[in-house]
């Protein structure tokens, strides 16, 4: 950018009010900008040195760099004012929630209307949920007293008369449903996500209405040890977080004290400049990955970080100002490789051939370009050299893959072996005999790339056309048919593949039936007391017993795919 942008970009940043959004934009544009002026001001003081050099003052480059200054402290200071704005509002947002609870305790105390009473708590908890945020340390405060009026008017007040069982069960329902999605958030690592959602959990148990009576002590002391271990979990995550970012400081100061070291020595070679970019490019790369320092930091790392880049890419610029002089150089070397490269027409040792080539287009990136008139015909005749070589080495190799052809017979055969294989009444020997056919087929080697999808399919089918023919039953047809699976897959041309796609299919199911086992456990508490309800929980029970015994079978075949990949 130039300085013009950049003090466009620096009035447009001015209008905005989002903090984060300013600082994100003003970082890169500040440094930008103090990379350029930083710049002129080495350049002046060389300039000042040389006592016969002519100065001479730019006024209208000077008022811009003052005005960009000005700037950039302006909005800095804006910075500063709307989080003071914001903290101004926390404390607003706590002083209105502060009068809502008053307003609701004398609401309790003396409102005897139920109609009103009821209308003016609806008011009451649609300005609580629009009212923003407040300062963190007294959110929990606020909230529990706010919940304590909550549970008073919906146990205290007289309003069972007014309410329907359906309504009961549908606010136990409902509370199991939150307590539920509570705990599910306990697996949530994002500090953000996890302060939000639990937030808006809260306001929707305050939301919701009563429930039975007999159950509400179990499941209000459910629900708060679970808010509890919330909080105790966002604690714990935003002392970790401060923690890291400790950590992550000490980590970018040791890659500041790397990339010093290594900015301190810098190439004389093309090919070392190549190198060292990708080392400096790596730094940056390693910087991103490692993540924010503390915020009173930030910056001054980052400048001092960027700071050797910049003398880095200058000292590159300038390298190769001077290599231009040298193409003459560069473009006999390089027809000295192409002599060595006629070579390769007489090679038949692939091996050897490749090694030279490989070599060859090495010692070629080395030299470096050797001017945009001569590289592209030295390239053009270079390529063609070794594009012959790998024509014939490729054309050997297909001739190889004809030797393939064995193999596919071989294939072939024990398939309709597989399709003539007539078996006995005796299960188990029937059972050991397909088994040896999957192991022979999968001993026999590759066969050429185009049949090997199509033989394995044959294969595949025929082998399950005979394991329909047992007569099994029950779990011994289950473990036999998974088995034979697993055999297939041994014998499949990408095995690998294959297995991955299995362990998806028993993830799939695992997360089905235990989304069932989940729901028949969370309708236990429905059943009331009768014979006829004692029946129906007896059946329920029966489906979660079976549900978890079935996900443990899938889990165990899945150990088995895991072990036999391992083998294959």
């Amino acid at each position: 950018m130039s300085k013009t942008e950049i003090l466009e970009k620096l009035n447009a940043l001015k209008s905005l009010t989002d903090t984060k959004a300013i600082q994100k934009e003003l970082r890169p544009i500040t440094s930008e900008f103090y990379s350029l002026y930083n710049k002129e001001q080495k350049e002046l003081e060389e300039k000042q040195l040389d006592l016969e050099a002519e100065i001479e003052i730019d006024e209208e480059n000077d008022q811009l760099n003052k005005d960009i200054i000005a700037s950039i402290e302006d909005i800095k200071t804006r910075i500063v004012e709307l989080k003071k704005a914001a903290e101004a509002e926390e404390k607003e947002n706590l002083s209105a929630k502060q009068i809502l609870i008053k307003r609701f305790q004398l609401l309790m105390q003396n409102e005897e209307n139920i109609g009103i009473l009821f209308n003016t708590i609806k008011e009451i908890r649609e300005e609580w949920n629009a009212i923003g945020n407040i300062p963190k340390a007294k959110f929990q405060d606020i909230q529990a007293q706010y919940s304590q009026l909550n549970e008073l008017f919906n146990y205290n007040v007289n309003i069972y008369k007014e309410l329907q069982e359906n309504d009961l069960k549908k606010n136990y329902s409902l509370k199991n449903q939150i307590i539920h999605q509570a705990k599910e958030l306990l697996g949530e690592k994002n500090l953000k996500t996890l302060d939000q959602q639990v937030k808006a959990l809260q306001n929707q148990w305050e939301e919701v209405g009563p429930t039975f009576q007999e159950h509400w002590e179990q499941l209000k002391e459910e629900y708060w040890t679970t808010i509890k271990a919330i909080y105790d979990k966002i604690n714990s995550l935003r002392e970790a977080r401060e923690n890291e970012k400790t950590e992550n400081l000490h980590k970018k100061q040791a890659l500041i004290e790397e990339v010093k070291t290594f900015a301190s020595s810098l190439p004389e070679t093309h090919g070392a400049w190549e190198k060292a970019t990708q080392a400096m490019n790596a730094f940056q790369e390693s910087w991103k990955k490692i993540g924010f320092a503390p915020k009173e930091v930030n910056d001054k790392i980052w400048s001092e970080f960027r700071s050797y880049f910049d003398t880095f890419y200058e000292t590159k610029a300038k390298f190769y100002e001077k290599r231009k002089e040298g193409n003459d150089e560069k473009k006999t070397l390089k027809e000295q490789i192409i002599e060595k490269a006629d070579q390769l027409k007489e090679i038949t040792d692939w091996k050897a051939g490749t090694d030279l080539a490989i070599k060859l287009q090495n010692d070629w990136k080395k030299i470096g370009h050797a001017g945009q008139y001569a590289e592209q015909k030295l390239w053009k005749e270079f390529r063609s050299k070794c594009d012959e070589f790998f024509a014939k080495k490729d054309a050997y190799y297909k001739e190889l893959d004809a030797a393939n052809e064995g193999n596919l017979k071989l294939k072939q055969a024990i398939i309709a072996e597989i399709n003539d294989f007539k078996g006995s009444d005796n299960a188990k020997e029937n059972i050991e005999a397909l088994k040896s056919f999957s192991s022979r087929f999968a001993e026999v080697g590759n066969v050429p790339f185009k049949q090997k999808d199509a033989v394995y399919k044959d294969y595949k089918t025929a082998l399950d056309a005979q394991y329909d023919k047992l007569k099994l039953s029950g779990k011994e047809k289950d473990k036999v048919f998974f088995q034979a699976k697993l055999d297939s897959i041994k014998g499949a041309a990408d095995p690998s593949r294959m297995f991955q796609k299995e362990k998806d299919f028993l993830r799939k199911k695992i997360n089905e039936l235990t989304k069932e086992v989940t729901n028949y456990e969370n309708n236990l508490g429905f059943f009331g007391k009768s014979k006829s309800a004692e029946a129906h929980l007896k059946g329920v029970m029966d489906n979660i017993q079976k549900g978890k015994s079935e996900i443990d079978a899938l889990k165990q075949k899945m150990k088995e795919i895991t072990k036999l990949e391992k083998e294959v």
